[in-house]
């Protein structure tokens, strides 16, 4: 499985700051996590919406 370059940068961002905000170490760990898939998610699944609009004009 390979995961998307942006997922984890902006995952981890979001860790760093969930762990900022919260103090709650495992909770920030799980955030990022989370986070990393469905950001992951949301850029794969927008690549292939852009990819077939280009294919169809």
């Amino acid at each position: 499985m390979k995961i998307h370059p942006y997922a984890i940068l902006f995952g981890v961002i979001i860790g760093i700051m969930f762990l900022l905000a919260l103090r709650h170490p495992p909770f920030a760990i799980f955030m990022t996590l989370v986070s990393i898939v469905g950001l992951d998610y949301f850029f794969k699944n927008r690549s292939k919406i852009d990819s077939d609009k280009g294919d169809k004009s």
